[in-house]
């Protein structure tokens, strides 16, 4: 079984490897494809902004007592909607600024490959029978 693992870990370039753990591990972008996910696209920005600050207050983040603080609409458009867009997750037309798509095959994709790498952690680490 680990070695199954490891092959399928190795066989994804380390671009997919760095986009997994920024897009994935980053509690903003991981939330914002949940709640495009949920509520589907094209999306504007501002309904998107709404969106996500509108359920993070009423439903925080596992192991946090307050959520995360709201995400403002120049961070989305500056920052995490360009970064989900570049790695292929979703698309971005910033001049119009609105999420028109999510592509779910690719977003799938890295959420195997996230289970991989964290499977992987588990195989690697030396008995103590």
């Amino acid at each position: 079984m680990q070695d199954l693992i490891i092959l399928m870990y190795d066989a994804y370039s380390t671009t997919d490897r760095l986009a997994v753990s920024d897009i994935l591990g980053n509690p903003h972008r991981n939330h914002v494809l949940h709640v495009l996910r949920c509520h589907g696209t094209p999306m504007t920005l501002e309904t998107l902004a709404m969106h996500v600050d509108r359920s993070n207050a009423t439903d925080p983040f596992p192991g946090s007592a307050t959520g995360v603080e709201p995400v403002s609409m120049v961070k989305l458009h500056h920052t995490h909607l360009p970064k989900l867009d570049d790695v292929g997750v979703i698309r971005y037309d910033s001049y119009e600024q609105t999420v028109v798509s999510v592509n779910d095959e690719r977003l799938d994709s890295l959420v195997e490959l996230g289970q991989q790498m964290l499977e992987s952690l588990r195989y690697d680490r030396p008995r103590t029978d």
